[in-house]
């Protein structure tokens, strides 16, 4: 007998293509939603961040090389996205609109990650909720406006983590090898993100080596072993060869080895200085200027600066350990607080933006929390976006805690929010099923087919 392919196992041709044609219109309103948000805004980049991403990526493409303005080596921005904002401005010129168009296609192609990783971890109804949510999703849309690696990052994070998954599932290297390639650009856009990539390799092991192989070797045994470190070994050989030849050349422009970026130790400084709080994020408060001024007058270069702003954030940190284990714990939850702290206070449509955030990704997270803890025993993927949420919250936790941080993770929160949602639509479908109460729109969301469309069907399969 001639099976069925994939895709028509679980549901009819019929629904298979109307779920394609919905998808379709979904990606298609994202990537409208996204270029009409970001033509709509002055051509212009607004945040002192964009502006020296957009300055080092004419560096790169004026000079070949990674230079402050006064032609000196710089590490002190991550080089991930300049490099992505020199592509652009070779093929398209140094236009900010090319850039937001771009990051249009990227929020839209985000969208489909995410379908296709509800598709893998939830149901096809789940999955075309979850795109349809990312696309209209607020914070997403807003990025896409600003110069700002977060729709960069946000798209590498889920393939990378749809990638592990198909490594594990198929055991296959070059999906591994994908992830790692992936991974590390990542990592170099934002270094913060290292430590939960890391996590992941060890996840690609575990899960590799439990699984049961092929040739039915019994799980756990040596050969499954194997063909985790394989795996893991794959996923880790490009991170590490990406990353290590930056660091390798920072080494030669300083004289040190620095690990992506000259800026941990300004925003460690910056977040534990004596006065600030967990929601200060990059705003400088009184003091701050003058004791930068200081140790910025006292050394040769960025490294040195970054290393001492290190240290003397560590003085602040050690002067009262009571304050800094509360103000760290309190960054942590900060990370996930309801709306942005923006750095602008009264701001226009700051009111909107706040309603906005509260709406969507405060409605979610409920959702998403419970979902996620009803799947972390059966479903090993939800271990692993349990423990990118602890890395990222444990990583920021130590510097600067804002909420354009773990947008990336937001794709997660929308993915079990709906399937928490779908849940609670069944239950409620249930609840009027057994009041004798039937809404088709109900029945359509959680597979259930409604009594008179079986009944419709009947009479034509007997007309036939």
């Amino acid at each position: 007998m001639e099976s069925k392919p994939l895709a028509t196992r679980t549901e009819s041709a019929p629904q298979t293509i109307r779920a394609a044609w919905i998808l379709w219109l979904i990606l298609l309103a994202a990537l409208g939603i996204r270029l009409i948000y970001g033509f709509s805004l002055e051509p212009e980049i607004f945040w002192h961040d964009g502006r020296e991403y957009s300055r080092l990526a004419k560096s790169i493409l004026e000079t070949g090389a990674y230079l402050t303005p006064e032609g000196n080596p710089t590490a002190l921005w991550p080089p991930g996205y300049p490099f992505l904002l020199a592509l652009i401005y070779a093929l398209f010129g140094t236009s900010v609109m090319a850039v937001r168009a771009v990051q249009a296609v990227m929020g839209a192609a985000t969208c489909y990650l995410v379908y296709l990783l509800g598709l893998r971890l939830l149901g096809w109804r789940q999955a075309l909720l979850s795109a349809a949510l990312a696309a209209i999703y607020p914070l997403f849309i807003y990025t896409t406006g600003t110069l700002y690696p977060v729709v960069l990052v946000t798209l590498l994070i889920a393939a990378v983590f749809l990638l592990a998954l198909d490594a594990v599932e198929r055991s296959s290297g070059m999906r591994a090898l994908a992830a790692g390639l992936l991974s590390g650009w990542a990592v170099l856009a934002v270094a913060a993100v290292l430590p939960a990539l890391l996590l992941t390799s060890l996840w690609i092991f575990w899960e590799a080596a439990r699984k049961r192989a092929p040739e039915a070797a019994r799980p756990g045994s040596p050969r499954c072993w194997g063909r985790g470190v394989k795996l893991a070994l794959l996923f880790l050989a490009p991170l590490v060869l990406m990353v290590g030849t930056w660091t390798w050349r920072n080494t030669q422009a300083f004289g040190r080895p620095v690990l992506v970026s000259n800026n941990g130790g300004y925003n460690f400084w910056m977040g534990n200085y004596p006065s600030v709080t967990a929601s200060t994020g990059g705003r400088w408060m009184p003091g701050m200027a003058e004791e930068y001024n200081d140790i910025h007058r006292r050394y040769q270069n960025e490294a040195e600066v970054d290393r001492a702003l290190l240290e003397r954030g560590l003085e602040h940190a050690m002067a009262d350990p009571g304050r800094f284990a509360g103000l760290t714990i309190a960054k942590a939850f900060n990370l996930w607080r309801l709306y942005p702290q923006p750095m602008t206070h009264e701001r226009p449509h700051q009111g909107v933006e706040r309603i906005a955030s509260i709406l969507s990704y405060g409605l979610l997270l409920p959702f998403a929390l419970i979902w996620l803890l009803r799947s972390l025993r059966r479903s090993p993927p939800a271990r692993l976006v349990l423990l990118l949420w602890l890395s990222f919250s444990f990583v920021y936790a130590f510097f600067i805690s804002k909420v354009r941080f773990r947008i990336p993770l937001d794709t997660f929160i929308i993915l079990y929010a709906s399937g928490g949602l779908i849940a609670l639509v069944a239950c409620l479908a249930g609840v009027l099923k057994r009041r004798g109460i039937r809404w088709s729109w109900l029945s359509a969301l959680t597979g259930e087919r409604p009594k008179r469309l079986e009944q419709g069907a009947s009479r034509r399969r007997f007309r036939n």
